[in-house]
């Protein structure tokens, strides 16, 4: 009863510096523009907790984990083994919930980390692979695990260069990490806030900020589909009037509904705080 209509919680809001000023109408930086870090350093610590641990508790069926996870020969392959094993462990885990609530609770919650991370950097692998014109901002890890060529990698970028960047972008690309529940990440929102072209993986509540399903930014679900779904996207007309038209219309349906303005002027009115 005390949130907006439609959502099971108060969604993400774009952030003010995005949802003002006139769209951008200059050239465009070709390709795809991603943002954000690897977590490969964090993926294979993940890993390597859950290789140790889980044979200690559930016995000698998880004791092939350990090569499972550390020789594979591409990311898409490791985020598939996860994928696949996900299930069995987290019914093991389940039975051992009443005795080692923490500890089950700690273990789920770094494979669904260790899934989430997989999928980004197997997203970004696949693209590269695919010869997809790729911007990536980041950490070094990008580069030295050997996902990113070294052309394609421009480092750190500064906050205040953000909307610089998402607007002037072909296409932008957004990999939500560690997102459990369904909430949109915020970038998303100051991306399509901003007039940039936007595609996502999807979140169910997507749904929910953008229930018209013409006024709403790209989505994904399978990394197998990615590169096909980043060349047709590239492949349309980009300066066209419908194009911009319709990269408008998400403009202002996010600067009108989900700006943190919009947010806070909700929340003064609904809880009187006026």
């Amino acid at each position: 009863p005390v949130l907006p209509e439609g959502s099971v919680w108060l969604p993400p809001a774009a952030q003010s510096q995005f949802c003002t000023g006139e769209l951008y109408q200059g050239d465009l930086i070709p390709g795809v523009s991603f943002v954000g870090q690897s977590r490969i350093t964090h993926l294979k610590t993940q890993l390597k907790v859950i290789s140790e641990i889980l044979p200690i508790i559930g016995g000698a069926k998880f004791n092939e984990l350990t090569s499972m996870f550390e020789r594979f020969d591409n990311f898409n392959e490791l985020y598939q083994r996860i994928v696949d094993v996900n299930e069995g462990i987290n019914q093991e885990l389940d039975v051992h919930s009443i005795k080692m609530p923490a500890q089950v609770y700690y273990l789920k919650y770094i494979l669904k980390m260790a899934e989430s991370a997989a999928f980004r950097v197997a997203s970004i692998e696949a693209l590269a692979k695919a010869n997809v014109s790729l911007s990536i901002y980041g950490d070094d890890d990008w580069v030295s695990s050997g996902v990113v060529p070294k052309h394609s990698f421009k480092g750190v970028i500064q906050r205040k260069e953000l909307r610089s960047l998402y607007e002037q972008s072909q296409l932008n690309l957004n990999l939500n990490f560690m997102q459990v529940s369904s909430t949109v990440n915020p970038k998303v929102l100051d991306i399509a806030a901003c007039g940039g072209k936007v595609l996502t993986d999807v979140r169910p509540e997507l749904d929910v900020l953008y229930p018209d399903s013409t006024i709403r930014p790209c989505g994904f679900t399978d990394v197998n589909e990615l590169p096909d779904i980043v060349h047709s996207l590239l492949n349309e007309n980009s300066s066209g009037a419908d194009e911009k038209s319709h990269l408008r219309a998400i403009a202002e349906r996010t600067r009108s509904h989900h700006s943190m303005e919009n947010r806070a002027r909700w929340l003064i009115e609904n809880f009187s705080l006026q």
